[in-house]
């Protein structure tokens, strides 16, 4: 379980910190899949969730950004 939080902790890092993957914070794609959106959603569900070891609520969170980024 703590393995678990530890690499989404490093993955969210990686997202926020690499410069590469600043493409990924761009505009909606043809996809139709907003990725800022999405992104910002989830770091507002780590910040919210994942300090307190919230794991599920953190994961339903999420499920929320991806539906609501698809639409």
């Amino acid at each position: 379980m703590l393995h678990k939080i530890f690499l989404l902790l490093i993955l969210t890092a990686a997202s926020a910190c690499f410069p590469l993957l600043s493409w990924l914070r761009g505009s909606s794609e043809d996809n139709g899949f907003d990725n800022k959106y999405y992104f910002d959603c989830q770091s507002n569900c780590y910040r919210e969730h994942m300090r307190i070891n919230e794991q599920e609520q953190y994961e339903k969170c999420l499920n929320k950004c991806t539906k609501n980024a698809k639409q």
